[in-house]
């Protein structure tokens, strides 16, 4: 018959095969994509924690990470008054609230500011560090705690800092 219109069964099947496999595709990628940014974030944490931990040891001096689970950001900042001698058993020595950097000064480059926010689909969701800040002593030493970072597809990563100065990427929070 000529001149009816319309798609054969076969033509029907061949385009929601390809549509549905177009979906998978498109979706599949997201969550990849959505993985790939967890993981990249979680190792950059990591990294700054380790280089913040490495410049203490060098500088004799403290650090400390400040972190905005609200406002998905964290921030490296210096201690520029005077380190005090440990005291026995160890100890804050750097005692001055005042006497912390309000703009941080290690810089990666002249744009590095050393805030950091975290990227689109990445939740910095808690902290286990006493209000949010994890302070680095002049030997190198941290206070314990880790942070969570989530996705919206609920995988998680959680950054742990010991206090010997160990830290680690695991794959779920506590």
């Amino acid at each position: 018959m000529t001149g009816r219109r319309g798609f054969s069964l076969v033509e029907a099947v061949v385009t929601l095969a390809i549509a549905g496999l177009v979906l998978a595709l498109v979706f599949g990628g997201m969550s990849m994509t959505t993985n790939r940014r967890l993981v990249g974030t979680a190792r950059k944490l990591l990294s700054d924690m380790r280089m913040v931990e490495q410049r203490a040891r060098t500088e004799r001096n403290c650090y400390r990470f400040v972190f905005d689970p609200a406002g998905e950001t964290y921030s490296i900042y210096r201690y520029e008054g005077t380190v005090t001698p440990a005291p026995a058993g160890g100890g804050n020595q750097c005692l001055d609230g005042l006497a912390w950097s309000s703009a941080p000064v290690i810089k990666e480059d002249t744009a590095d500011t050393v805030s950091r926010r975290m990227p689109a689909r990445v939740d910095l969701v808690r902290t286990t560090f006493g209000s949010d800040v994890m302070t680095v002593s002049p030997m190198g030493n941290s206070n314990a705690g880790g942070v969570c970072l989530l996705t919206p597809s609920g995988q998680e990563r959680w950054v742990r800092a010991e206090v010997m100065g160990r830290a680690e990427i695991l794959d779920a929070c506590p």
